[in-house]
């Protein structure tokens, strides 16, 4: 029997799911059974311009059912992506996602990191998703929410062996003058994992799962938000173990027309031997403790109600030590970048030009778009970008012509 794979680990019978359906159709289900449907498709052919190359490895489809039956909800998520072998199938994903009970202040399941102020870091305006610091994931947990702001929750998700147990705490408090305040607290549990030969032969080792738990750091997250008439400000810290972040985002609109920002981040972390920095794309071949800080300033001016104008400049310092070979690498840089937009009825466009400078080294990137919309809400674009500099082996020019559809 082919099974529905749940997102996080746990498997459901294509046949259980059938029959469920079947029972909301024939009126056995939840008389308030409601469904919500949505789903989008792109596809895109993708010329290197430099490798004389062109694909279309990159279609896209995705539909997603929320379904409510009262205080039970779920999401059956669908996805269909093409990668560079060109088959389909073997990427195509049918998954049961969110699924959570709610029973007033009570609720269980699927219902993720309890972690506000995490949130502020996590794809947000403060660090945009180049982080090195993350919260514990959660795939399952039971919680309780009070009326005051304050949550707790037993949490854990799956893994190797047992995976990993712990409590989630968070507060939100929202206070006069536009002020909010967020904290949070994870605590972690894991099954220990050891490597062992049995075999003899040091190139096949096995993971064995011993007996008992072992402690893991404490998550910690503080956050605030403010907002007035002009300003607005965002900040967080967050802190696992070694890993320390600090951002803060200050912004300023002096008209309708004009806004402007200013950010400030600080990381403090250590990497272990071939773990990955997901947000800047970097493997790091044996221990290295990191050091980066970065202030940046950009501004955005609607010139029209057509066409807008807008630009940043950034410096950062960054220092990695790397533990092993007792080496240290500093490195100083600068990015500064201009973009015109333009929209009007079913035609957009946009330019963007970047220019970074670290070190010695100097690298240029442009970008354009043109789209347009037709009448069914379809977008038509073609975009095209080059990249050129000193830490390119090759200079790359990629036109990439798209369609797509959301609803």
């Amino acid at each position: 029997m082919k099974a529905i794979k749940k997102a996080s680990g746990f498997a459901v019978s294509a046949l259980a799911l059938a029959i469920a359906g079947q029972a909301v159709a024939d009126g056995h289900g939840h008389s308030d059974t409601e469904f919500e449907v949505s789903g989008s498709l792109t596809l895109e052919s993708v010329h290197d311009l430099e490798g004389e190359t062109r694909s279309m490895d990159y279609t896209y489809a995705i539909m997603e059912v929320g379904v409510k039956a009262g205080i039970f909800s779920a999401t059956i998520l669908g996805e269909a992506k093409d990668d560079e072998s060109g088959y389909y199938q073997e990427n195509d994903t049918l998954v049961l996602d969110d699924i959570m009970v709610e029973d007033g202040a009570i609720s269980f399941g699927d219902i993720g990191e309890t972690t506000p102020a995490y949130d502020l870091l996590d794809g947000g305006d403060l660090y945009d998703e180049d982080q090195a610091t993350s919260a514990y994931d959660v795939d399952g947990a039971i919680a309780y929410t009070t009326d005051f702001g304050l949550k707790a929750q037993i949490e854990g998700a799956a893994g190797a062996g047992e995976g990993d147990w712990g409590l989630g705490l968070s507060y939100t408090g929202e206070y006069e003058g536009g002020v909010s305040v967020y904290a949070d607290y994870q605590s972690r549990e894991a099954a220990e994992m050891v490597m062992v030969d049995h075999d003899n032969d040091p190139l096949t080792p096995e993971i064995e799962v011993q007996d008992g738990m072992e402690s893991l750091d404490a998550f910690v997250g503080l956050g605030i938000e403010y907002s007035a008439d002009m300003f607005g400000l965002q900040a967080a810290y967050v802190n696992v173990g070694d890993d320390t972040e600090i951002a803060a985002r200050l912004t300023a609109t002096p008209m309708e027309a004009l806004s402007a920002y200013l950010l400030v981040l600080s990381t403090d972390a250590v990497f272990d031997a071939d773990e990955e920095w997901e947000g800047i794309d970097v493997t790091f071949a044996e221990e290295t403790e990191v050091t980066r800080t970065q202030v940046e300033v950009g501004a955005d001016y609607s010139v029209t109600e057509t066409v807008s104008l807008g630009g940043h400049y950034a410096t950062f310092d960054m220092e990695w030590e790397l533990v092993a070979s007792e080496a240290t690498v500093e490195a100083e840089g600068t990015e500064i970048a201009f973009d015109v937009s333009y929209s009007e009825g079913a035609i957009s466009a946009f330019v963007e030009y970047t220019l970074t400078e670290v070190e010695d080294a100097e690298d240029t990137t442009l970008e354009l778009e043109v789209a347009y919309t037709s009448e069914n809400d379809v977008t038509y674009a073609a975009n095209y970008e080059t990249e050129d500099g000193d830490s390119f082996e090759d200079a790359t020019s990629v036109l990439t012509l798209s369609a797509s559809y959301e609803f």
